[in-house]
C-alpha cells in the first residue's frame, strides 16, 4: 500500500438490515452480518460481499459508511429516486402522483458526510463498518406535506387508501439506526432528516427557479 495511513472510505447501504431497514428495532443489537442472505438481492449483496472483504483486509484503515439515504442539491432530476419525482413534477407544473404506502426515510446531505471525514480522521479510525444517519427519521406522509407547504407541490393517490390496514401509519421510531460505533467516535450529527431535507430541497428549489414559501 502507497499510503499506509491513509483512511479509505466505502459507501455502504443500511440496506443491508433487510427489506425492513427502516424499523429501529432491528438494530438494538449488534450482529453479525452474513453475506449469505441471499434473499436481499443483488446489489445489497454486492455491498455485503465487499464489507466481508474489507474486514479481512484488518490492517488497512478502510472504513465502510451505511447509508439510510443521501441528498444534495446535485439530485439527478431525471433519476427514479421518490424526491428526484417529486421535484421533476415540480419543474414541470405537474400533479406528483403517489402510491398509496407509506415509508419513513432518513436522510444525510454532504455537511453530515464533512461531519464524518472530520470525526473519522481526529480519532484515526481503523478497519470498520458504522452506521450514518440524521437525529431523526421522517415519513413519507412529512415529506409530501413540507414538500406541499414550502414548495407548493400538488400530489394525489396518497390519502387515497382503499382498506384501513393501508391506511395504517408506520410506527416513528426515534432513530433509523441504533449502532453506536459513530457516536463512541464522537460523531453527532444535529440536523432531523426534516431539516437537512429543506436545506437541501432549498438549493434544488433554486437551481431550478422555484419559489420557495417562507
Amino acid at each position: 500500500t502507497k499510503a499506509p495511513d491513509a483512511i479509505y472510505l466505502f459507501f455502504s447501504t443500511g440496506a443491508i438490515y433487510g427489506n425492513n431497514y427502516h424499523l429501529a428495532r432491528y438494530r438494538c443489537q449488534k450482529e453479525t452480518i452474513s453475506p449469505n442472505k441471499t434473499s436481499l438481492g443483488a446489489y445489497v449483496m454486492a455491498k455485503l460481499a465487499t464489507e466481508s472483504r474489507h474486514r479481512n483486509e484488518s490492517d488497512k484503515r478502510i472504513v465502510d459508511v451505511r447509508l439510510f439515504g443521501y441528498l444534495s442539491q446535485f439530485l439527478p432530476i431525471d433519476s427514479s429516486f421518490f424526491l428526484a419525482q417529486a421535484l421533476l413534477s415540480l419543474v414541470r407544473g405537474e400533479l406528483f402522483k403517489v402510491s398509496a404506502d407509506n415509508f419513513i426515510r432518513d436522510f444525510i446531505g454532504p455537511d453530515e458526510l464533512s461531519v464524518l471525514v472530520d470525526c473519522l480522521f481526529k480519532v484515526r479510525a481503523q478497519n470498520q463498518a458504522l452506521d450514518i444517519f440524521s437525529s431523526a427519521p421522517i415519513s413519507k406522509a412529512t415529506i409530501l406535506d413540507k414538500l406541499a407547504e414550502r414548495y407548493g407541490l400538488r400530489y394525489k393517490g396518497f390519502n387515497n387508501f382503499e382498506n384501513a390496514e393501508t391506511s395504517q401509519q408506520l410506527a416513528m421510531p426515534r432513530q433509523i439506526s441504533w449502532d453506536k460505533t459513530g457516536e463512541e467516535m464522537g460523531l453527532t450529527i444535529k440536523k432531523s432528516s426534516a431539516e437537512i431535507l429543506t436545506r437541501e430541497f432549498d438549493l434544488l428549489a433554486g437551481n431550478y427557479n422555484l419559489p420557495i414559501k417562507c
